[in-house]
């Protein structure tokens, strides 16, 4: 809820998923009121009692009945994602082979070099695997499902930054 420029990190998330997505999902806490609220222009809400259990939880409720060939799974913290990268996973799932793509930062041209490049978010997840994820738990989320899956992902080597940058407290805004 925290502001970012004109409007605040949700807004600015959603409205860069909803550049490029058909349709989205948030999944938030029931008491999240004044967040659903913010978000429900730019997503179907999914209020779940779980939440408060962990990760796994937000992601099972989301992932229930969900009718899509490919899922992606952002994070609500992450309003730097470009909207080109997003278009480049959506379009690199329809080509894949992999049942789980995900951005990894490519190093940056200026010979910094990090090993392993770092991957982020969002993840996406093939409608073969829908139901493995909604059986996630706990505070772990997908990634006991990713360790089991770590042959059948693709990592698409992007440049931007916004992938692995996320916002834990209002000072993370600070000089932006």
């Amino acid at each position: 809820m925290a502001r970012l420029g004109d409007s605040t990190v949700a807004e600015t998330t959603l409205g860069r998923y909803a550049e490029v997505f058909d349709e989205l999902r948030l999944v938030v806490r029931a008491e999240d009121e004044a967040l659903a609220e913010l978000s429900a222009p730019y997503a179907t809400i999914i209020k779940t009692e779980q939440a408060h259990l962990g990760m796994g939880h937000s992601l099972a409720a989301g992932f229930e009945k969900l009718p899509w060939q490919w899922a992606f799974v952002g994070l609500l913290d992450m309003p730097f994602v470009k909207v080109a990268t997003l278009k480049r996973l959506r379009q690199h799932a329809a080509l894949t082979q992999y049942p789980i793509i995900r951005p990894r930062l490519q190093p940056s041209k200026d010979g910094f070099v990090t090993t392993p490049a770092p991957h982020g978010h969002p993840i996406g997840f093939h409608s073969s695997l829908f139901d493995a994820v909604a059986e996630a738990r706990g505070d772990a989320g997908a990634r006991d499902l990713l360790k089991s899956q770590r042959d059948r992902i693709e990592n698409v080597q992007v440049a931007d930054a916004g992938v692995i940058k996320d916002i834990d407290h209002p000072s993370d805004l600070a000089g932006i």
